[in-house]
């Protein structure tokens, strides 16, 4: 018969090293560890070993030493899991440095700890068959998620149905060897898969009008296209899929009639494919599905009564744990071991798909409707998990959800993160920036609540729609400590208005300002390109009636270099929020313009008519000669003295 320990009481006895630690916080350094785990403390010497796995990372030169280097355990506050430090002194100058690691085990019993959790363990190589299981167990969980049923019935809401592709590659084996035949689609339903990827530098295999023809009746060796092409379509074989759809070879390159019809439609394509392979990893073509993963690093020995320890051990890189970018619903995200996900065109694919399979540098990741799954089981577990998601949401649960049932509040909401993610992200052609989008909006606005979309923007949020600002912040949330870096663009030539924050390449918010606008609207003026409400338009304007200062921009007076509104000799100076950075005017092409301030909102209350504690907003515009015509360059909170016997004027942004 065995007698049995509480795991809070099996801390507390035993060994004067590790088991006394009654605290949320405990510390040992290495070298005491060491010489209790070789007097018979098993959770000594797997700390030890744990922490020697990283010698090379605090032993460098010659200043730490393992009675330098400290084991730190923290508990978790709202789990029983445990975080493990390694801190040490560094060598160029004596600051403490930290190295967070992960201690679990893959079986219950490989450990006899509670607090070290039990998870998966991917392996560290790719197998196709094991790939090929691994998606079939998630489709056929992922089939009884009533999310994610692929219905032939109109939406409930929209009473629109999902269309065909107007394309497909036909995959046919011919002689042991993979084919594919450009095949046009009819009114049948296909069962097919859609590739995203990136396209990267390299290239990557095209239908033109040149060979639109050919494609049609000859079928193209799967052999001579690119690595990520030639693992897409044999998994899809494997799968035992016939169709697959990929954008440069169902898309016809350089007809911009086809790119403008087709581009609109990625709610049908990615919404109705039965599955869709994402090369997460890879940069461009070459790149592939599958890359051989680092080795986990393992702890494995033997107690002295024979039980056989074992552990995996992995480090924490960083803040922001490399799940993070699955889950975070709000504007910041960070993606830099994930070059697919820096797509504004993909930001919509994850979006519109039912279900996706995503090939990482270290395990696979499968994100449907309904949840998501990866193979070490941290997106699925309780300790990582968002709490406006819960267990297994994601960003992409949250949009589904507010697409089928959500009000205009919470459409609205959504479409604040949606801007701010959505801009944040690369594009290569700045004219795909409104088709890249379309489709999204035209899910968020399914019942109409929100009015007509103009160019990022809805009608019924205006003017206040208008007051957004561009976001200098990189990845990691502080601002870049060199304003000289490239963060923001705006095309000189363009038919995006510069009212619209989709007029900007670079992260914008246009969440958290509750102003209260002084201007009227008096008219909008759109014209779009072609027939989709959502799709690119040929000109703008907005008409607005405010009072108006003349302004200057310049370097501020204390010597920060950065840039500052003033209204001529006056001394007050405010700090500029340009769109661009850096500025897309010149100096001397300031010196030549007429700036001017719009007095567009302000905060605080109303008092006998008057604003008082209240801060405004001004929009700075650059006006066009004798003209009402003017374009958005920025914009600035001040006191509003400049203002003073102003008289309102009209003002149209183009």
């Amino acid at each position: 018969m065995t007698s049995t320990i509480s795991p809070r009481r099996r801390r507390k006895i035993g060994c004067d090293v590790c088991g006394l630690c009654i605290s949320n916080t405990w510390s040992s350094s290495l070298a005491p560890l060491k010489e209790s785990g070789n007097q018979g403390c098993m959770r000594c010497r797997m700390l030890a070993e744990s922490a020697c796995l990283f010698e090379d990372r605090w032993a460098r030169g010659s200043r730490n030493d393992d009675t330098t280097v400290q084991v730190v355990m923290q508990e978790g506050l709202l789990t029983q899991d445990v975080q493990v430090f390694l801190d040490w002194n560094a060598e160029s100058d004596g600051q403490c440095e930290r190295l967070e690691i992960e201690i679990s085990k893959e079986n219950e019993a490989d450990l006899p700890w509670f607090e070290f959790k039990t998870r998966p363990i991917p392996s560290h190589y790719y197998d196709t068959q094991k790939c090929v299981n691994f998606i079939k167990l998630r489709l056929k969980t992922c089939d009884s998620h009533e999310l994610c049923l692929n219905s032939t019935e109109p939406h409930r809401l929209s009473g629109t149905k999902l269309r065909n592709p107007s394309r497909l590659l036909k995959i046919l084996a011919v002689d042991n060897r993979l084919e594919i035949l450009l095949t046009k689609t009819s009114d049948i339903k296909y069962c097919y898969v859609a590739l995203s990827h990136c396209w990267g530098a390299v290239g990557v295999p095209r239908t033109t009008k040149d060979n639109f023809n050919e494609r049609l009746g000859q079928g193209l060796s799967v052999s001579s296209l690119t690595q990520t092409f030639q693992d897409a379509i044999d998994l899809t074989f494997k799968l035992g899929l016939e169709y697959i759809w990929i954008d440069s070879l169902c898309i016809i390159q350089g007809d911009t009639d086809d790119w403008i019809k087709e581009g609109l439609r990625m709610d049908d394509v990615y919404g109705g494919a039965h599955l869709v392979i994402a090369a997460a990893h890879a940069k461009d073509g070459n790149g592939g599905l599958y890359t051989t993963r680092k080795p986990l690093q393992k702890i494995e020995f033997q107690s002295p009564t024979g039980f056989m320890m074992r552990a995996v051990v992995t480090e924490r890189k960083g803040p922001v744990d490399k799940h993070d970018v699955w889950k975070k619903g709000e504007q910041y995200w960070t993606a830099d071991d994930l070059p697919l996900l820096q797509r504004a065109w993909v930001f919509q694919e994850r979006l519109l798909s039912r279900r996706t399979i995503y090939f990482t540098s270290s395990e696979h990741i499968w994100e449907c409707r309904d949840s998501i799954f990866c193979e070490c089981g941290n997106l699925q577990g309780k300790r990582t998990s968002f709490p406006q998601f819960g267990p297994g949401g994601t960003f992409k649960t949250r949009y589904q959800h507010v697409v089928n049932w959500g009000n205009d509040i919470e459409r609205l909401n959504l479409w604040h993160d949606i801007t701010a993610q959505f801009s944040a992200r690369d594009i290569t052609f700045h004219k795909g920036r409104l088709p890249a989008l379309a489709s999204i909006a035209r899910q968020i606005n399914m019942v109409g609540e929100l009015g007509r979309y103009i160019c990022g923007i809805w009608e019924d949020t205006l003017p206040q729609g208008l007051l957004w600002w561009s976001e200098f912040k990189d990845t990691t949330r502080f601002p870049r400590p060199d304003n000289r870096i490239p963060t923001h663009k705006r095309e000189k030539k363009d038919c995006i208005p510069s009212w619209s924050w989709l007029s900007v390449e670079g992260r914008v918010s246009t969440w958290g300002r509750g102003w209260k606008t002084l201007v009227k609207m008096t008219d909008i003026s759109y014209n779009l390109a072609g027939e989709d409400p959502y799709g690119e338009c040929r000109e703008s304007a907005i008409t607005l009636i405010g009072q108006t200062a003349p302004v200057e921009i310049g370097t501020s007076r204390v010597p920060d270099g950065s840039l500052v509104v003033r209204q001529g000799s006056s001394e007050h100076e405010y700090e500029f929020l340009a769109d661009t950075q850096p500025l897309e005017y010149s100096e001397e092409e300031l010196s030549r313009s007429q700036l001017i301030a719009l007095l567009f909102a302000f905060s605080g209350g109303v008092l006998g008519g008057r604003i008082i504690g209240a801060e405004k907003v001004c929009l700075i515009l650059r006006r066009e000669a004798e003209s009402t015509r003017c374009k958005r360059i920025g914009m600035v909170e001040m006191d509003g003295k400049i203002f003073r016997g102003a008289k309102d004027e009209e003002v149209v942004l183009i």
